[in-house]
């Protein structure tokens, strides 16, 4: 997954940019993010990370879906910019290991929403979760897979 700090500046870029005077103005937000993402034990780094850890044995498709569930469940990983981090670091974890990454367009935004939004919905420690968030997981690691047909294909 690699360094923490990488992907909190991840998320930084994706809400404030690389400008310094930007990044000055949000500075007490990017403050607050900081605190979240560090100090939290229930869904802060060490989470993500320890989820990580206990599914490397997974297809690279199932990590990057969870990976993606892990950052949108309540509570989300980041104050904000969750679903746009998830997708990058979706795309990061499929580059790593030799596929394209992901791309948003107008063919697949509707399932992506759409599976955004159950996942958002979904709370980190519930019943509800422990029945759904398996075959969430494949539906999103066979949709990612089939984003590499749909651009072959076309």
């Amino acid at each position: 997954l690699g360094n923490s700090a990488h992907l909190l500046e991840l998320n930084t870029r994706v809400l404030c940019g690389t400008n310094e005077q930007k990044r000055y103005e949000y500075k007490k937000h990017i403050e607050a993010n900081n605190r979240y993402f560090y100090e939290r034990s229930d869904a802060g780094i060490q989470d993500l990370s320890d989820w990580y850890a206990l599914h490397s044995h997974e297809s690279v498709w199932c990590r990057a879906a969870g990976i993606y569930i892990r950052i949108l469940t309540e509570p989300q990983l980041f104050i904000e910019g969750n679903d746009r981090t998830g997708s990058l670091v979706m795309s990061y974890l499929l580059a790593k290991e030799g596929h394209p990454p992901f791309v948003l367009n107008l063919s697949n935004a509707k399932a992506y929403f759409d599976s955004s939004a159950l996942i958002k919905k979904m709370p980190r420690n519930s019943l509800i979760r422990l029945y759904r968030l398996p075959r969430l997981k494949i539906r999103i690691a066979d949709f990612l897979k089939n984003q590499i047909y749909a651009i072959h294909t076309h």
